[in-house]
């Protein structure tokens, strides 16, 4: 099979790639760059080529370059505009096309969401999602029933940690190692449902090659859903440092930092408990995936290799220091 994978630098898109590479297929990879250490083993691969191009400035005249492909995987749709786009470049593609979107098209009118493919997709303020879900349907709408599948990721985690706000990069570990807190933005337990990247490409490679099995819309989640408590528990443990929280309200940290506050008033401080067909058919594959603490590891490892990788934001450090003075203790 010849795959074209589109924006193929990020965490999913280099898994996907690797999984599809040891299994002998023909991988392609567009990218704007390719400046991540760990990805540089790839290039040795015969059976991949990473192109260096912003895929959002190719030309209609690469229809027939599409056309070569059996799978498309597009991991950089964000908007309507872009779909439009991509509608044009697909115009004469016989194959399967996968659009990766977001759960975080889903009404969030309860604290507790219990959330499957024909939920309700209502989210009226979060500017990330409207764009996602007005992309969504251009491809619905514009691609025959049985080439096109949307697949939403859930949570997941890899180089980028698994944290209540902020940036998920060392800058977090840092913070953890100085000896400070885990700021939390709920008191009581919130459940997420994590996934490594690993095991959503894993989800993602399924739908790709068992189409017919699936619905056009299919959520790349399992049905676990853990704590951010539970969460913090396994860092601090992978970290082998004591425990240690604080609770800073949402209207707080709105306050002090707004960009971090967004995803968490739109997303992080809900419940989300997965459900449906889907869930049921990921089963067999949601019994290898890695625990919390293997992924965690896995994903921490890749910091340890060098000190190199272990790269402090100063602004994001000083703001969790600024958001410690604020923040009270939360009894686990």
């Amino acid at each position: 099979m010849r795959v074209l994978i589109l924006g193929g630098g990020g965490n999913i898109g280099f898994w996907v790639e690797k999984l599809l590479i040891e299994n002998l297929h023909d991988v392609y990879s567009i990218q704007r760059s390719v400046n991540k250490p760990k990805r540089k083993h790839l290039e040795s691969q015969k059976n991949f080529v990473i192109i260096l191009e912003n895929v959002n400035n190719l030309s209609e005249m690469s229809c027939n370059f599409f056309n070569d492909f059996d799978l498309v995987i597009d991991f950089v749709c964000f908007n309507e505009m872009t779909a439009i786009k991509r509608m044009r470049l697909l115009s004469n593609f016989s194959g399967i096309f996968i659009m990766v979107s977001t759960v975080a098209v889903y009404d969030r009118s309860t604290i507790t969401n219990f959330l499957s493919s024909a939920s309700k997709c209502e989210n009226l303020y979060w500017e990330y999602a409207r764009n996602k879900f007005k992309a969504e349907k251009i491809f619905l709408e514009g691609i025959s029933s049985n080439q096109i599948k949307i697949c939403r990721l859930g949570h997941t985690f890899d180089t980028i940690l698994p944290v209540p706000f902020g940036t998920g990069d060392w800058t977090f570990v840092q913070w953890l190692l100085d000896g400070n807190s885990m700021l939390m933005h709920r008191r009581d337990e919130s459940f997420w449902s994590l996934l490594h990247s690993r095991d959503a490409a894993r989800r993602i490679l399924l739908v790709a090659t068992e189409p017919q099995d699936f619905a056009n819309v299919v959520n790349i989640v399992n049905s676990q859903s853990t704590s951010w408590l539970e969460i913090g528990r396994v860092f601090f443990s992978s970290l082998r440092i004591p425990e240690s929280f604080r609770f800073i309200s949402v209207e707080t940290l709105r306050e002090i930092y707004p960009y971090w506050s967004e995803s968490v008033f739109f997303h992080k401080q809900f419940d989300e408990v997965y459900d449906g067909d889907e869930i049921r058919k990921f089963s067999q594959i949601e019994a290898t995936d890695w625990n919390l603490l293997d992924g965690l590891n896995f994903s921490l490892d890749f910091y340890r290799q060098k000190k190199t990788f272990r790269i402090v934001n100063q602004f994001d450090y000083d703001q969790f220091s600024l958001l410690a003075k604020y923040s009270k203790p939360l009894k686990a």
